[in-house]
């Protein structure tokens, strides 16, 4: 787990540090919406905790998601018969796959329904 840890904690930093870019990426589909509706802030640290904290806490989750699977994997190979373990590779990469590509899925739902929804 210390090891997921770790990987977390640099892609979060890695990811703070390109916060701006990050934020740009995600809010392209809702400016042209925000634009015709204006909306204004909850609170005075929404801003700041949406592309400080929020948008970079789940770019590191996705990017250290690799590792996390690895971490389980390792969790459960001793619980697994030993024919069984060579599929070790196999459950790393496909759940990677599996959780990246369904995370970009819904982005490119949440990207059309934004962009289709108040015209």
């Amino acid at each position: 787990m210390r090891t997921f840890v770790f990987a977390y904690g640099c892609t979060f930093v890695i990811a703070v540090w390109f916060a701006n870019s990050l934020w740009r990426i995600i809010s392209a589909p809702v400016v042209p919406m925000l634009m015709q509706h204006p909306i204004g802030d909850i609170a005075p640290m929404d801003a700041f905790q949406v592309i400080w904290v929020k948008s970079p806490a789940l770019v590191a989750l996705f990017a250290s998601s690799p590792v996390l699977f690895w971490q389980m994997w390792r969790w459960l190979s001793p619980r697994v018969p030993q024919e069984s373990r060579r599929w070790a590779a196999a459950f790393v990469i496909g759940n990677s796959l599996t959780f990246l590509g369904g995370g970009c899925l819904g982005w490119l739902f949440l990207r059309s329904s934004l962009s289709t929804g108040l015209k």
